[in-house]
């Protein structure tokens, strides 16, 4: 509620007009025993002045958070603030939230500032040594980025492309990760994501309809060797099929009990022809090490090795 006050009092001095001023000082100079119900007059003045002109979700999302009963909204944010803790405290508090006096020795980096100079961001998040922040934190900027595909879509008026890598992407997907797959594209952004197996999304988002969609955004695919079968059964569904020639040949020969130099043969030919797999999901798991199978587009198929580096540099 705090907040939701102070959020109030600085968007009705930056937006307020110069008609309605009197009566936005005489509700700042205001107080009440009751903050719910001077809040409450906040809202109205913003819904009457500013919501037309003026709209911002945000703030109408605070005060409607602000209207939630404060027991039951303790209990579902008791588990995030030992996270909002660890993301505000020391080194990473001052990367994430910088301190943004004028300082000549300092430069304030976005995500829309690197994209707008074609610069190289790499953001190493340590998730072997500190899982929930490091989960936490790529979803944080995932979401980060999703706003600048948005604005660049709405208002860029030359859109480049901007290439994003997502390593061990079970760890960070998220429902803006979702979007920028599955919408990014009009904003320039070309998404490579990397993962083990199929369950590690299904864990993440908490059902395998979720990861199917992070799965169904995917115009290309590359696998190496996998171990996972329900991994292994969707490669081999996602690959075209082919259909195949089956040859049978049968001959039979009979003597008589009659006549023993008469002999009676038979012989028959027939040919079938079968929808089966291009690869069977089973031998994924045999890939040797460097080789992989990828799908380009809706149907083109690769089979293909990496090649070893052994020649040295010349001194």
């Amino acid at each position: 509620m705090e907040l939701c006050f102070l959020a109030f009092k600085v968007y009705f001095e930056e937006y307020t007009l110069d008609k309605n001023k009197e009566e936005m000082q005489v509700l700042l100079k205001a107080t009440s025993k009751v903050p719910g119900r001077l809040l409450a007059m906040y809202n109205a003045f913003y819904l009457k002045t500013l919501s037309q002109s003026k709209p911002n979700t945000a703030l109408e999302a605070l005060y409607s958070l602000s209207r939630h009963d404060a027991t039951h909204y303790g209990k579902m944010i008791a588990t995030l603030m030992p996270l909002l803790d660890s993301l505000c405290a020391g080194e990473l508090g001052e990367l994430l939230t910088p301190n943004k006096t004028p300082d000549i020795f300092k430069t304030f980096w976005d995500f829309e500032r690197i994209i707008s100079h074609k610069q190289v961001v790499y953001i190493g998040l340590d998730s072997l040594t500190d899982p929930m922040v490091g989960s936490a934190l790529g979803s944080l900027l995932l979401a980060d980025l999703a706003a600048v595909a948005g604005s660049k879509y709405n208002y860029g008026k030359k859109i480049e492309p901007v290439n994003i890598f997502v390593d061990e992407a079970a760890e960070v997907t998220n429902d803006q990760l979702i979007q920028i797959l599955n919408k990014g594209r009009g904003a320039g952004f070309r998404v490579t994501v990397a993962t083990q197996t199929i369950p590690d999304f299904e864990a993440r988002l908490g059902s395998s309809a979720k990861a199917m969609q992070v799965l169904g955004n995917m115009n290309n695919l590359i696998s190496l060797r996998i171990i996972d079968p329900q991994t292994c059964d969707y490669i081999e569904n996602t690959l075209p099929k082919v259909r195949v020639k089956y040859f049978s040949e049968s001959t039979q020969n009979s003597l008589s009990s009659q006549d023993i130099f008469k002999i009676n043969a038979a012989k028959s030919e027939s040919t079938s022809e079968q929808e089966v797999p291009l690869i069977k999901g089973s031998n994924l798991i045999n890939l040797p090490d460097l080789e992989f199978i990828a799908r380009v587009g809706a149907s083109t198929v690769y089979k293909g090795k990496l090649p070893f580096i052994t020649s040295d540099v010349a001194n």
